[in-house]
């Protein structure tokens, strides 16, 4: 091989390469089945929380456990939906950029599209990842000229978790109530001496009942001080979790760890394969 030729390879080699990591630098990826309930259980749910004036810590999160239960029971007969997805994290003490995606989820296979439509860096930034496709794989690429490049990596790899709490695996509604209610085994105790309150709220013009808890004094091994998971009372799923660290140096304020928000949430639109494929030629995968 010619020295001309081997000295492109290498520069080619090397392009790849800067490419993905500054795609990681810029990429912000994050983040069942209980006993069935019908849809009028649901309601007397609904009912009961909202007309509830003060109860006890055991009493709220039990209600609330009961919602979350039917929810995930309501996202059972969901095969896909879309929104909006708007995430702000907190990533080695630092409070990231908000940042905005047109999001599209299919449950069978486990799918995700992810598009940034903000912040400005992230603009036009796309990743897709398939639950046991791609050789497990997320397949993305970055925004600008990092477009020209499509990389393929292990979701859990250092350069796709860089800026990032959770991996692409954990973005979802199920997962979001499944690791809800793996808290509550895990914590029961501790909740039980938190300060729990079901509210109603609106949130963009959505009717939303929201459970607020927040913990009494600061717990080795718990996760947050305080955590708010607002549940749509029409699509009777939850569309936005918020939680909160222990004031540092004075601060006033619970300062913000991570805040999720499904906008625009829309249920069983018919997402199909080509959906979450990198050769859709609405994409920009090269």
């Amino acid at each position: 091989m010619s020295r001309y030729k081997k000295w492109c390879l290498s520069i080619g080699g090397g392009l790849l390469v800067a490419a993905a990591g500054l795609w990681a630098w810029q990429q912000g990826w994050f983040l069942p089945p209980p006993e069935a309930q019908s849809n009028v259980a649901l309601s007397q749910t609904v009912q009961q929380v909202a007309t509830a004036v003060e109860t006890s810590a055991e009493e709220t999160l039990g209600r609330a456990l009961d919602l979350a239960r039917e929810s995930l029971q309501v996202l059972e007969q969901v095969k896909d939906y879309t929104a909006t997805f708007i995430k702000r994290e907190r990533v080695d003490g630092k409070l990231l950029d908000e940042e905005v995606m047109l999001l599209k989820v299919r449950h069978r296979p486990f799918s995700v599209y992810l598009k940034h439509l903000a912040p400005p860096r992230l603009k036009g930034q796309e990743a897709i990842w398939v639950q046991g496709a791609n050789d497990d794989k997320l397949i993305a690429h970055g925004a600008g000229i990092l477009s020209l490049f499509t990389v393929r990596l292990d979701p859990e790899s250092p350069l796709a978790m860089q800026g990032n709490r959770y991996s692409i695996r954990h973005v979802g509604l199920k997962k979001l109530l499944r690791e809800l209610l793996q808290l509550y085994e895990e914590h029961r105790q501790q909740l039980l001496q938190c300060r729990v309150r079901l509210l109603e709220e609106q949130l963009d013009g959505i009717d939303c009942l929201v459970l607020e808890v927040q913990a009494p004094r600061r717990w080795e091994d718990f996760p947050w001080a305080m955590a708010r998971v607002y549940l749509d009372r029409n699509k009777r799923v939850p569309i936005r979790y918020e939680a909160y660290d222990w004031p540092t140096d004075g601060q006033k304020e619970l300062p913000l760890l991570e805040h999720y928000y499904y906008k625009d949430l829309k249920l069983n639109v018919g997402l199909t394969d080509k959906d979450f494929d990198p050769k859709n030629e609405e994409y920009g995968f090269r």
